[in-house]
């Protein structure tokens, strides 16, 4: 009898555990998606119009993010959720505004995923980083990018404050560990 219910035990906890362990497995890592979701089922968790319904690769619409407008890009090769992507579309009278909000965006990350792994200041070859009243013309024109990367289990989480075409911007992108190796693939198609 004391077997039995020895047995009993066992496998319910081998079942709880089991459950919890699918839990974490579906966890999402952007936004509602997880890793590997097909463009069907991530346009049907988001309900967004597909501002590029041309791009069999792509799923873009606009959105809020910590109360700044940004495009929320989601990546797919062969039908698989591999990163996603906010950045943002905007713009400040004030151009240092950027810094802070980049800074409040780094510190809300923080709060979500701890100490970031890789803290960088880029600052082109030529110029100098003394001079931070003139930090907004740097950023205008690509003189400086910063970098804040974190690296998890699953996620390799990089926030970027940058110039691109004459506009500042922030991207958060989000990139499936699992998933790289198709990234690299791609990019190395075009080469």
């Amino acid at each position: 009898m004391m077997k039995r219910i020895f047995l009993c035990v066992v496998v319910v906890l081998l079942a709880v555990g089991q459950s919890r362990a699918q839990v974490e497995v579906t966890k999402p890592q952007f936004r509602k998606s997880s890793w590997g979701d097909s463009m069907v089922k991530v346009k049907n968790m988001e309900k967004k119009r597909d501002l590029y319904p041309e791009k069999k690769d792509l799923y873009v619409f606009k959105s809020i993010v910590a109360g700044l407008d940004c495009y929320v890009v989601f990546n797919f090769i062969n039908d698989k959720l591999t990163s996603g992507k906010y950045v943002t579309h905007m713009d400040h009278l004030n151009k240092e505004q950027f810094l802070f909000d980049y800074q409040d965006l780094v510190k809300l990350l923080k709060t979500k995923y701890g100490a970031p792994d890789d803290v960088q200041e880029l600052w082109r070859e030529g110029h100098k980083k003394d001079d931070y009243s003139v930090m907004a013309i740097s950023l205008l024109n690509g003189y400086v990018t910063y970098k804040t990367t974190w690296n998890k289990e699953k996620t390799v989480i990089v926030i970027k404050l940058y110039s691109y075409d004459n506009d500042i911007r922030i991207s958060i992108q989000y990139t499936s560990r699992e998933y790289n190796k198709l990234n690299e693939e791609k990019v190395l198609e075009g080469l």
